[in-house]
């Protein structure tokens, strides 16, 4: 396996074979075997055989039967394919891998059906005077030397021997310096050799002897150019036209010319004028489309490719010129059988075969693609272009090891292309192995020092690494070479957020948008930074995100969907698309996990995934599993993912990013589907207008406060989202109060959520209570920061008093919860996920609710439990009574910490309905309201809506 890997082939091939002569029933030997025979090496019909022996031993592999149907599909074995599908679901090969199999074999089949013969309509004529295609001519001159010493020169330039030619032809200019003939055939095969100074030499003598010769002035021109010459060449080919108008190829090379000039209209022109004069000069004919397609002319462009083709039938040059330009009309059907056309043609080619490649990967035909490339590599093993379309591919299907050889061996050929270099690093990245990330990025660096993508990408390995300092440090050392790069002023706004400097990184958000105002990143990311300031109040707050959605709906002008093709049957089974780049390890995976999981069953939904993160992990399979149809989009631009989802006929569009990292907002202000919602992901308005609902769970916040804050009409359900906190969990212990005698608070948000003022409001409660500490877990690897450590000294509390904790493990994450009592929340920007995790550890969090969305996060979550009455607040004099109502009550403390596990198991899977059932509802009178032509309105569905029983809360009544 070791050996496949590195793309050793035949070594790998060997010991597989090895393998099965010693146990000819080896499930993974004939697996990987057959996955070599079919995907690497081309050859799937040879790999059916193993396919078939693995699945005799081991059919309850979904893997197996995978790559069984891929094969069959890549061997046209169609009908076959299609009646092994159903069996492998029935073995376990899950919905989404079935569907992916499906689309690709239906798309195999329909490349079969679509590719005809290209045909174009025959012209008459043929190209006249085709220059270095034979010897120079001109009339027999008395200054010339005999025909018989001419002669062999003549021949030696028809042979080719040009080096034998040049050395006899000089011996004639000396002896014939006057003979134009002699110089014109001398400059033809100095040029032919590469020498262009010496041509050009030769050619202005055979000018100069030959003033009435069109040819020699050609010529001469055609050298001008070589040298950039172009004034010179211009008149030389002005003056051959006018000792001859119909001398064709002086109308093409002069064209060649102008179009080097950037003197597009006169090329057309010349290019025109030799077609007329040559009309079966394919040559010709495909020039005038080349230059046609350069000023988006494509349907006039696409004619004259046509009548090239006329002139040269098969020419797989211009037949994948010509599938350029129909792909470029949109005609992806006919562009395909353009490229299929020329590799039949030229099937040795791996240039077309790497070129018919992209031309599938840019259709979405991914299984064809990957074939196209690798017939290329069977081709040309080094093929450069290939290669790293390949690993473009690997890595956007999150194959990233695959990507990794290709990108590697590509490199290994370019050693001093950086960009290719970088794409390395870029896929070490995605692979989270920072170290050698980083050190290929400072490679980059040290190679190109203003290499902007190099310095961006640095500094976000470090941060994604943890090391948040040292990205720090990184990105102001490339500030100091690249000044003006907004996205490096972003990423430091983004490292001084997550470090709790939140005016800091407003300074660097409005810097990055002075450089670039439809920076969309780094405009989310400051209304982020701006939700955690406490210096901001709700009406600037609001009017900034108003602001976004404004720029939003200028950008995409009359370009935004006013009419939508969607069947209006209100009853239908509904096509839901869900766009995100959390599909992953992420705080978002802990709540949308177990709600697909049983959305994806109901039969009235068809569930569109839209991932825009190219990482893939457990939690991406997990939940990949639960779509009927899975999109990898990173990468995808705005109106390409438009044409995506209506190509997907999408019903409702589900945003679960906000502006968060990798969210898509600007696309969702194209308006692609009927219905816009946007759920969770961010706590505040998205401010795009073409984004019709909000989900909010009742009580969040009574509709007035709402309307002021959102431009999304509110959507009402008894429930959102639902926690799944088991997750190898520690055991809840006794509160630690019962052995220590004071109380222990604790924290596990994020650094960007502490400020000033939270420390302030925390020190307020530890002093009212000397005997108690405070545990802070989530720490970067460099510990506190300093301007932290300098808040609580300036607040009078000690460091024996106080604990911090790094990042760690998941498992000792929660296991730090065993030690604290009750956490304390941040504000305004409250807890999530933290939150939630607390109380599947038996610890409730004192909270201050304020009148923002992202202020009442912890008091949806702790209310769900009943226990909002003892530990919601609305400011910190109430967090500070709360705090101090718990010291006296510990017994009560511990009660709700022994019951709190039980209860969320106990009501989990009823919660999750009610998740599940109102959605559901909410998403069908949306869409009957659409159906129906009805303006969206707020709406608001009940627990009798859903026929589910109000849950009952913890506690009836606690301290």
């Amino acid at each position: 396996m070791q050996c496949h890997a590195r793309w050793q082939f035949d070594e790998a091939r060997s010991l597989y074979e090895a393998v099965l002569q010693e146990e000819p029933g080896h499930p993974d030997a004939n697996h990987n075997l057959g996955v070599l025979l079919a995907v690497q090496l081309l050859r799937p019909k040879e790999a059916l055989p193993y396919f078939e022996a693995a699945l005799s031993t081991a059919s309850k592999q979904p893997q197996f039967w995978y790559s069984y149907i891929d094969a069959l599909t890549k061997a046209e074995s169609f009908d076959m394919a299609q009646q092994v599908l159903p069996l492998a679901q029935i073995y376990g090969l899950d919905d989404a891998r079935y569907e992916q199999l499906a689309r690709d074999l239906a798309q195999a089949r329909s490349g079969e059906q679509v590719v005809s013969p290209v045909v174009a309509s025959p012209v008459a004529g043929v190209p006249v005077r085709l220059g270095v295609r034979k010897a120079p001519t001109a009339l027999h001159r008395q200054s010339d030397p005999p025909s018989r010493e001419l002669q062999p020169v003549i021949d030696l330039f028809n042979r080719k021997d040009y080096a034998a030619g040049v050395k006899l032809a000089k011996r004639l200019s000396h002896r014939f310096p006057a003979s134009g003939a002699v110089w014109k055939l001398l400059g033809a095969m100095e040029q032919q050799l590469g020498r262009l100074p010496e041509a050009l030499v030769a050619k202005r003598r055979a000018a100069q002897l030959l003033p009435g010769d069109a040819e020699a002035h050609c010529n001469l021109a055609n050298t001008l150019v070589a040298h950039g010459f172009f004034d010179e060449a211009r008149a030389s080919f002005e003056q051959s036209l006018q000792l001859d108008d119909g001398y064709a190829e002086a109308h093409f090379n002069f064209a060649n010319a102008l179009v080097e000039m950037h003197q597009w209209p006169e090329a057309e022109a010349e290019y025109r004028r030799a077609c007329e004069l040559a009309p079966g000069w394919a040559d010709a004919h495909s020039n005038l489309g080349f230059l046609l397609k350069k000023q988006e002319r494509l349907a006039e462009s696409a004619e004259s490719y046509l009548q090239a083709l006329a002139a040269a039938p098969g020419d797989p040059v211009v037949l994948q010129n010509l599938g350029i330009v129909r792909s470029a009309q949109g005609l992806t059907v006919e562009a395909l059988q353009c490229f299929k056309a020329a590799v039949t043609s030229s099937p040795a080619s791996a240039d077309l075969q790497g070129a018919y490649g992209e031309m599938l990967h840019a259709m979405g035909w991914l299984s064809a693609a990957e074939t196209a490339f690798r017939r290329a590599l069977q081709l040309q093993a080094d093929h450069p272009t290939a290669l790293r379309r390949l690993g473009h591919l690997l890595q956007h299907q999150g194959r990233l090891k695959e990507a990794e050889t290709c990108l590697r061996r590509c490199h290994a050929l370019q050693p001093d292309d950086v960009v290719i270099l970088f794409e390395v690093g870029t896929n070490l990245s995605e692979q989270k192995r920072w170290d050698e990330a980083l050190q290929v990025f400072r490679e980059a660096i040290a190679l190109k020092p203003d290499f902007a993508e190099a310095h961006i990408n640095l500094s976000k390995a470090l941060y994604e690494r943890g090391d948040l300092t040292s990205a720090a440090r990184e990105v102001q050392a490339s500030l100091s070479v690249l000044p003006d790069v907004a996205q490096l002023h972003s990423n430091l706004g983004v490292i001084n957020t997550m470090q709790g400097r939140v005016d800091e990184a407003l300074g660097n958000f409005r810097r990055a948008l002075e450089l670039n105002p439809d920076f969309d990143f780094a405009r989310s990311c400051m209304l982020y930074a701006l939700s955690h300031s406490t210096d901001v109040d709700l009406e600037a707050l609001t009017r900034e995100h108003l602001l976004f959605g404004e720029r939003i709906s200028q950008r995409v002008g009359n370009r935004v969907c006013t009419a939508h093709s969607n069947d209006r049957n209100p009853e239908r089974a509904l096509r839901i698309g869900f766009v995100s780049a959390d599909f992953r390890q992420h705080a978002v995976a802990k709540f949308f996990i177990p709600f697909m999981e049983a959305f994806g069953k109901r039969p009235e939904f068809i569930c569109h995934a839209y991932y825009n993160h190219a990482a893939r992990d457990m939690d991406t399979e997990a939940i990949e599993r639960h779509f009927a149809v899975w999109h990898p989009v990173v990468g995808l631009s705005d109106e390409s993912l438009v044409a995506q989802i209506q190509e997907d006929a999408i019903d409702i569009l589900i945003d679960l990013s906000g502006h968060t990292a990798g969210n898509r907002l600007a696309m969702f202000g194209h308006k692609p589907a009927p219905v816009q919602v946007t759920w969770g992901g961010y706590p505040g308005t998205t401010g795009v207008r073409s984004i019709d609902y909000r989900l909010v769970e009742h009580a969040y916040m009574d509709p007035e406060t709402f309307r002021r804050q959102f431009v999304e009409h509110m959507a009402e359900l008894p429930a959102v989202s639902a926690f799944h906190g088991l997750e190898a969990m520690p055991d809840v212990n006794d509160a630690p109060v019962l052995r220590n005698g004071y109380l222990t608070f604790g924290s596990f948000n994020r650094l960007s959520k502490i400020n000033r003022e939270v420390i302030a409001a925390w020190c307020c409660v530890l002093r009212a209570q000397p005997e108690s500490k405070l545990l802070m877990a989530g720490m970067t690897g460099a510990g506190c920061p300093p301007q932290m450590l300098e808040w609580f000294v300036q607040e009078g509390i000690g460091a024996d008093r106080l604990s911090f904790h790094p990042r760690t493990s998941f498992y000792n994450y929660l296991n730090l919860h065993r030690e604290v009592d009750i956490c304390l929340d941040t504000f305004p920007y409250t807890g999530g996920t933290t939150t939630n995790h607390a109380l599947w550890m038996g610890v409730p969090t004192l909270t201050v609710a304020g009148d923002t969305y992202p202020s009442r996060q912890s008091a949806m979550f702790l209310r769900r439990v009943g226990l909002e009455c003892g530990v919601v607040s609305t400011s910190v004099d109430g967090m500070l009574e709360q705090s101090q109502q718990w010291a006296q009550h510990a017994d009560q403390l511990q009660e709700i910490r022994s019951r709190l596990r039980g209860y969320l198991l106990q009501t989990h899977a009823t919660h999750l309905d009610v998740v599940v059932a109102g959605l559901s509802q909410a998403l069908r009178v949306m869409w009957r309201r659409w159906c129906a032509g009805q303006a969206t309105e707020r709406l608001r569905v009940e627990y009798e809506d859903i026929g589910i029983e109000r849950l009952p809360p913890l506690m009836e009544k606690q301290a």
